[in-house]
C-alpha cells in the first residue's frame, strides 16, 4: 500500500502485506494477500483482502492499518472472499455496525454474494442488509 503526497506527488510505501497462512485443507501452506478495497475508519484504514489460490474458506480478512505508522492489526477474520467493507455509526457509546461484501463461496463462480453483516468487529456474521448498492463496492443509504 502506498501513500501519495498530493502536493508533491511523492509516494512512499506505507505497508507491504505478507502472505497469509492457508487455513484450508489443500496446499500451499500460505496464500497471497490480495488487498482489494481501502476505506477510511476514523484516523485508521480498513483494508479488505481476497486471497490467492486455493481460495480456501476462512482465509480472507479485513485488516486495520494505521496510516501514520503502517502498523496493521486483524479487524475481521475468517471471511471467505472479502471485496469491500462499510460501516454505519451508531448512537453514542454503541459500536458501529459493519457490512462486508464477499464474492460467492465457490470459486470459480459468477456474481457477488453472499453478503455478510457484522454487528461489531469480531462479531458473529448474520444475514440481512440495509438498503445498499454495490457498484463496484457497497454504500449505505438512508438510516
Amino acid at each position: 500500500m502506498h501513500q501519495v503526497d498530493i502536493v508533491t506527488g511523492r509516494k512512499r510505501t506505507l505497508v507491504q502485506f505478507p502472505s497469509f497462512p492457508n487455513f484450508g485443507t489443500s496446499p500451499p501452506p500460505v496464500v497471497d494477500a490480495v488487498p482489494d478495497s481501502v476505506r477510511a475508519y476514523g484516523n485508521q484504514l480498513l483494508v479488505t483482502f481476497l486471497t490467492g489460490f486455493p481460495f480456501s474458506n476462512g482465509d480472507a480478512k479485513v485488516l486495520l492499518v494505521d496510516p501514520a505508522t503502517g502498523a496493521t492489526a486483524p479487524f475481521i477474520s475468517w471471511l471467505n472472499s472479502a471485496i469491500d467493507i462499510v460501516y454505519r455509526p451508531r448512537a453514542a457509546g454503541e459500536r458501529p455496525q459493519f457490512f462486508v461484501l464477499e464474492y460467492q463461496y465457490e470459486f470459480p463462480g459468477r456474481g457477488t454474494g453472499p453478503r455478510t453483516r457484522l454487528q461489531s468487529a469480531g462479531g458473529n456474521p448474520s444475514g440481512g442488509w440495509p438498503q445498499c448498492s454495490h457498484q463496484p463496492g457497497i454504500r449505505l443509504h438512508g438510516r
